[in-house]
Order: C-alpha cells, then structure tokens, then sequence
C-alpha cells in the first residue's frame, strides 16, 4: 500500500461539488500569489506533502487516516444529501429542507473543517511561537532546581521540532469538549440555505468555511467569534448552493423561524450581495479560490 503522502486540508469529496463538468476531476483556480488562474485535479487541489503527518508516532499516517477514512466519506454522502434536497427543481422556496439531525451532523462537520484548515494552522503557530517562551519561564519558575542547560535543550526541542507542533495542532481539533462547545453553539444559529436562481455560480477557497462581521463586514480569519451576535458564518455547498448562518439574536431573533429553510436568490436582483460573497471569500481564503466556471475567477483576479 501507497503511503498517503499528499494530504488534502480541505476534502476532495467536498472539492467535486466545484469541479468542471460531470467528471468531477479537475477545477479551476485563481492563485493570489502569484497572482494567477489555472484548471488543476482536485487530487492535486488544496493538499500539501504530509500536512498531518506525524514522524515521531509508530502509525505516522494517523490523523490523515483518520480524515481520508472517518470524516470525509461520512462529511461527502451528508453533502450529498443536502444537495439532492435542496437542488430539487420541485422544491419550493421557504421549504424546511434538514432536520435537526442533519443539522447537527452539518454543524460538526463544519467545526472539523474550521480547526483542521491552513489558516487555522498559521494561526496556532503564530500562538505557539509567541506563548512558548513564557510557559518555559513560568514552568522553570515552578522547579528552580532543574539544571540551566537543561531547560534550555528542551526548550529548543519544543520549539523546533515540527512534530510536537503538528501534534498539539492535531489533538486541538478532536479535542471532545471543544468540538462540542463549538458545535453547539453554531447549532443555536438559523441556517438559511441560498439556492442561485439564474446562471451566477458561487465559488469556494481553501478556506471554504468564512466568518463574517455583519457590520464592519471584516472577514480576517479569527477576528470574528461564534459567540457574538454580529457573526454570519458561509459556507459553500455547491456552485449553486450557499448556507448562510446567522447567530440567533442577528436581526433581533427575526430569521429564526427560517431556520433549516431553503431561500432561492435571483443572480440578477441579488448582484450585490454575490459579488461581496465572492470579494470576502478572495479576501479571508489562505491563497486560492476555486470554480467550475473561470470568467467568475476572471472578475476576481485583480481585486
């Protein structure tokens, strides 16, 4: 068996609902740097060389079993399912289109999805390179006694070896507690699901799940909690399918009756609204976006 070298921080599974075509095989990309468009196979498309893998464990290929194996093709069929309903010609506008169920297994999905991404990654590097040093004080300030040159060999191993990073990096995001904080949390939210009514396809990035304040409309990565009122989260299903969810006191409680409902948006009286999706997602993604149509990325590339 091949070793699982390439390893996809956002699924193929959920990559397919943007790929060209029924062969669901390839996509098209705009690249903020360098600032470019190209098609790509979604096996060679938001991936880097052993992301998850950890060297120092006996199974070093774990936590990308785990996601290639557990996650994604349970996270796939759900989407899948999600699309069959609310893709259906037949049904109509302010439908209840999930359960309370689906809504559930949605909500944690999309929790995963935030904490295993390349900006989640950035960011909890950012946290560890800056906090280390202080912790190392504090811990020596604990056991004066420990010999000088000690503590520093195993400071420079802890903030070198990219194993134990990775690592904390990983058990962060099965971490129960927190998933479940996160989960229900967003599960309190109205999820509105938009269905574009016309030819205008929505687009995804290699962080497909964004937060947005309602307000400043500011969509820097972490700058925008679950908890607080102001927050609209977005997430891509599909070309043709957007969830919008809104935290229950947005708009003073007005959209949760509309919660699980599906919302058909015409592309041409809703412009304005697509397009600021579109720059928002340009603006938070790591660095690419990706469509199944490239006149869309076109309008993007030199925004």
């Amino acid at each position: 068996m091949s070793e699982p070298k390439k390893q996809h921080y956002v699924p193929q599974t959920y990559l397919k609902n943007f790929a060209i075509g029924k062969k669901n095989n390839s996509l098209y990309v705009l690249s903020k740097n360098p600032r470019k468009i190209y098609s790509s196979q979604v096996e060679n498309t938001a991936a880097e060389r052993d992301f998850y893998t950890l060297e120092n464990l006996k199974n070093k290929y774990i936590w990308e079993n785990t996601y290639a194996r557990c996650i994604e093709p349970s996270f796939g069929a759900l989407l899948k399912q999600i699309r069959k309903y609310c893709e259906n010609a037949l049904v109509q506008n302010n439908c209840t289109v999930i359960s309370e169920e689906e809504k559930a297994l949605l909500s944690v999905n999309i929790v995963i999805q935030m904490l295993r991404g390349k900006q989640t990654r950035k960011y909890e590097r950012k946290l560890h390179d800056n906090l280390l040093p202080s912790v190392f004080l504090k811990a020596q300030s604990h056991f004066p006694t420990i010999d000088e040159s000690i503590v520093k060999k195993t400071f420079e191993k802890f903030s070198t070896d990219e194993n134990y990073f990775k690592e904390i990096s990983m058990l962060t995001v099965f971490n129960e507690e927190r998933l479940i904080k996160f989960s229900n949390i967003l599960m309190q939210y109205s999820f509105m699901f938009f269905r574009i009514k016309g030819i205008t396809p929505f687009i995804t990035s290699d962080n497909p799940v964004m937060l947005v304040n309602s307000i400043t409309q500011n969509a820097t990565p972490f700058s925008n909690g679950l908890s607080k009122n102001t927050t609209v989260l977005y997430f891509p299903i599909s070309p043709y399918l957007l969830l919008c969810a809104f935290h229950p006191e947005f708009g003073f409680g007005k959209l949760n009756s509309r919660d699980c409902t599906l919302e058909m948006l015409d592309d041409d009286k809703e412009k304005k609204f697509i397009d600021n999706y579109k720059r928002k997602q340009l603006e938070q993604c790591c660095n690419y976006l990706y469509s199944n149509t490239k006149d869309i990325l076109k309008h993007l590339l030199y925004q």
